[in-house]
């Protein structure tokens, strides 16, 4: 599971679309969630982030859940 802010001035989203682009290449399970007005530490910036903090850890749960268990 791959969570990046579109605010974030440290890390390019690119970076994070290649990432997803390669595992799902591989045939490796993941999500790629862009976290809108998050940066780079997931706070928000420019307006409320969506997903927020809460629903992005309902996700990661839900993830682990279904992958990991």
């Amino acid at each position: 599971m791959i969570f990046h802010g579109d605010q974030d001035n440290v890390v390019p989203l690119q970076l994070s679309v290649k990432l997803d682009e390669w595992l799902k290449a591989a045939g490796i399970p993941d999500k790629l969630v862009i976290v809108k007005n998050g940066d780079h530490m997931f706070q928000p910036s420019g307006g409320a982030m969506s997903p927020t903090r809460a629903e992005m850890t309902r996700m990661i749960a839900d993830f682990f859940d279904q992958y990991l268990r």
